[in-house]
């Protein structure tokens, strides 16, 4: 029941899922990371999808990448203070 609740499906319980999140370009510590698209059934499928967001991008402040879904997001400023 809970795992409905949060979202999860099978292979994110099973630590198997990726997503796609935006991290600032430039390192900033003060900007927060976001997820782009979540619930990728395979490494290879997160991939494809960071390199087509990161090829269609034009703007050198965000960078799309591939990591599993248990991977922690910087919450920017937040973390910070």
């Amino acid at each position: 029941m809970i795992d409905q609740v949060f979202g999860l499906n099978r292979i994110q319980r099973s630590g198997e899922g990726w997503m796609v999140i935006c991290v600032d370009g430039y390192n900033r510590d003060c900007e927060a990371d976001w997820i782009a698209c979540r619930d990728c059934r395979s490494r290879a499928m997160a991939e494809r999808i960071a390199h087509k967001l990161n090829q269609d991008n034009s703007d050198e402040s965000m960078w799309f990448v591939a990591v599993q879904h248990d991977h922690k997001l910087s919450r920017g400023m937040e973390d910070l203070i």
